[in-house]
Protein backbone atom coordinates (compact mmCIF):
# COMPACT_ATOMS: atom_id res chain seq x y z
CA UNK A 1 0.00 0.00 0.00
CA UNK A 2 1.51 3.35 -1.01
CA UNK A 3 0.24 6.79 -0.05
CA UNK A 4 1.65 10.27 -0.52
CA UNK A 5 1.97 11.71 2.99
CA UNK A 6 1.70 15.46 3.59
CA UNK A 7 2.14 15.95 7.36
CA UNK A 8 -0.77 17.63 9.15
CA UNK A 9 -2.71 17.82 5.86
CA UNK A 10 -3.42 14.45 4.25
CA UNK A 11 -2.45 10.85 3.62
CA UNK A 12 -3.29 9.93 0.04
CA UNK A 13 -6.84 11.18 -0.57
CA UNK A 14 -7.65 11.24 3.15
CA UNK A 15 -7.58 14.81 4.47
CA UNK A 16 -7.45 15.34 8.22
CA UNK A 17 -10.69 16.96 9.38
CA UNK A 18 -12.88 15.11 6.85
CA UNK A 19 -16.13 13.70 8.22
CA UNK A 20 -16.18 9.97 8.92
CA UNK A 21 -19.34 9.42 6.87
CA UNK A 22 -17.68 10.97 3.78
CA UNK A 23 -14.57 8.82 4.13
CA UNK A 24 -16.38 5.53 4.78
CA UNK A 25 -19.34 6.04 2.42
CA UNK A 26 -17.68 7.89 -0.47
CA UNK A 27 -13.88 7.62 -0.52
CA UNK A 28 -13.51 4.08 0.84
CA UNK A 29 -16.97 2.70 0.09
CA UNK A 30 -15.71 -0.59 -1.39
CA UNK A 31 -13.52 -1.54 1.59
CA UNK A 32 -14.69 -3.64 4.54
CA UNK A 33 -13.92 -2.36 8.02
CA UNK A 34 -14.56 -3.04 11.68
CA UNK A 35 -15.18 -0.20 14.16
CA UNK A 36 -14.03 -0.18 17.77
CA UNK A 37 -14.93 2.51 20.30
CA UNK A 38 -12.32 3.48 22.90
CA UNK A 39 -12.35 5.65 26.02
CA UNK A 40 -9.22 7.53 27.07
CA UNK A 41 -8.56 6.40 30.65
CA UNK A 42 -7.17 9.79 31.66
CA UNK A 43 -9.59 12.22 29.95
CA UNK A 44 -12.63 9.93 29.45
CA UNK A 45 -12.86 11.25 25.85
CA UNK A 46 -14.38 8.68 23.51
CA UNK A 47 -12.98 7.90 20.08
CA UNK A 48 -13.62 5.45 17.26
CA UNK A 49 -11.07 3.51 15.23
CA UNK A 50 -12.06 1.98 11.90
CA UNK A 51 -9.86 -1.02 11.01
CA UNK A 52 -9.95 -1.73 7.27
CA UNK A 53 -9.14 -5.12 5.74
CA UNK A 54 -6.26 -3.58 3.74
CA UNK A 55 -4.41 -2.60 6.95
CA UNK A 56 -5.53 1.03 7.10
CA UNK A 57 -6.64 2.34 10.51
CA UNK A 58 -8.53 5.65 10.78
CA UNK A 59 -9.24 7.42 14.06
CA UNK A 60 -11.94 9.93 15.02
CA UNK A 61 -13.00 11.67 18.23
CA UNK A 62 -16.68 10.96 18.95
CA UNK A 63 -17.37 14.64 19.62
CA UNK A 64 -16.92 15.59 15.97
CA UNK A 65 -16.30 12.40 13.94
CA UNK A 66 -13.63 14.27 11.95
CA UNK A 67 -10.51 12.36 10.86
CA UNK A 68 -7.81 12.86 13.51
CA UNK A 69 -5.18 10.26 12.62
CA UNK A 70 -4.20 7.61 10.10
CA UNK A 71 -2.19 4.46 10.79
CA UNK A 72 -0.74 2.53 7.86
CA UNK A 73 -0.07 -1.12 8.65
CA UNK A 74 0.76 -4.23 6.70
CA UNK A 75 -2.35 -6.49 6.67
CA UNK A 76 -0.24 -9.56 7.47
CA UNK A 77 1.07 -7.84 10.61
CA UNK A 78 -2.47 -6.95 11.69
CA UNK A 79 -3.57 -10.58 11.39
CA UNK A 80 -0.59 -11.58 13.56
CA UNK A 81 -1.80 -9.19 16.31
CA UNK A 82 -5.21 -10.86 16.38
CA UNK A 83 -3.86 -14.33 17.26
Amino acid sequence: MKYVIKPFLKVGDLYFGTKREVINNVLLEDLNYKSIENTNVKTQIKSINDYFDNGLVLGYLNSSFLLRYVVLTDPCERSRWNR
